[in-house]
């Protein structure tokens, strides 16, 4: 997932320190590219989803 997330943003998530010097070898044999791709363009559109959707306090001051 690392290599198509490279691919698709440019580099490789922020908090990911061991995959930077990974090389496409026989990766999309096991796992299909399209399907890799579209798992991580789908959970990234969910995190800018989540990102406009202000989040609430639900818990009232006198329960803290």
């Amino acid at each position: 997932m690392i290599i198509s997330f490279r691919e698709i943003f440019g580099e490789i998530p922020l908090c990911n320190v061991q995959g930077s010097g990974f090389a496409e070898d026989r990766e999309f044999v096991t796992f299909g590219r399209s399907r890799i791709d579209q798992v991580i363009r789908n959970l990234s559109n969910q995190g800018s989803i989540s990102e406009r959707t202000p989040i609430t306090d639900t818990i009232a001051e006198d329960d803290e």
